[in-house]
């Protein structure tokens, strides 16, 4: 059977996926983003376990999150997620979630393959040669950016001890714990504040135990307030994630 170019899911909001604004978390977001992508994924041949058998795993490099609404608890919510586009390095994959037929979210998305031994980047066309491309459906086209770090003297630092609730299967950080992390140091309450739209770098991996130094600059502007955050291995001094978002006011 072909393998239809979009994959669609439905699912009904709980109570765990509402944050304390009363807003669907930017976590859950997050984790139906990788398991829709992992399913189509799996549809396509190049799931998790297939792509094991020659030792390579999918890592997700870079994303956006734009938001319009928040759906409530009970919603009925649909997600539509396709293969974009390729290069030389990433796959790209970008993602509609829709409230009463309107979207609320769009997420784009850059995918790249690593060899899980020897940590080698892998051409990606060779794993997505099968799936058809659909380049200008998304309401959100423009590239995602490549992040630079929080410059100069940082006005808010934290550390963070890695736990185990933050590791996955491949045994370092899972991405939305990173989003997790970036919210729940983001000083002055500014996380109660809607998020307008997140761009996110994934950039080394980070383990178990490992000490991770969170960096904050923020800007009250006219549009938002603006957040740069990166997040250092503190061992190594290498940035693990960059972030720069819009909240609301």
């Amino acid at each position: 059977m072909d393998v239809l170019p979009l994959y669609f899911s439905e699912h009904i909001i709980k109570h765990y996926e509402i944050d304390a604004s009363g807003r669907f978390s930017m976590a859950a977001l997050a984790n139906h983003v990788q398991e829709n992508a992992a399913e189509h994924a799996r549809r396509l041949k190049v799931g998790y376990r297939d792509m094991l058998q020659t030792n390579n795993a999918w890592m997700l490099a870079r994303a956006r999150f734009s938001y319009y609404t928040s759906p409530e608890l009970g919603s009925h919510i649909e997600a539509e997620t396709w293969v974009k586009d390729t290069d030389r390095i990433f796959s790209y994959r970008d993602f509609h979630f829709k409230v009463n037929d309107e979207v609320f979210a769009v997420v784009n998305t850059a995918w790249l393959v690593a060899n899980l031994e020897t940590k080698k980047i892998e051409p990606v066309e060779t794993f997505v040669k099968n799936a058809y491309k659909l380049k200008d459906r998304c309401l959100v086209n423009e590239p995602i950016p490549k992040l630079k770090g929080v410059e100069g003297k940082a006005e808010h630092v934290f550390m963070h001890e890695v736990k185990f609730s933050s590791i996955d299967l491949n045994h370092h950080v899972n991405n939305v714990s990173y989003l997790q992390w970036y919210l729940d140091y983001l000083p002055n309450g500014l996380a109660l504040n809607p998020v307008k739209n997140l761009i996110i770098n994934f950039l080394h991996e980070v383990r178990l135990s490992f000490k991770v130094n969170i960096y904050y600059n923020i800007q009250d502007k006219d549009d938002g307030v603006h957040v740069k955050c990166e997040m250092v291995n503190a061992a190594t001094d290498q940035a693990a994630c960059r972030i720069e978002a819009v909240h609301k006011k």
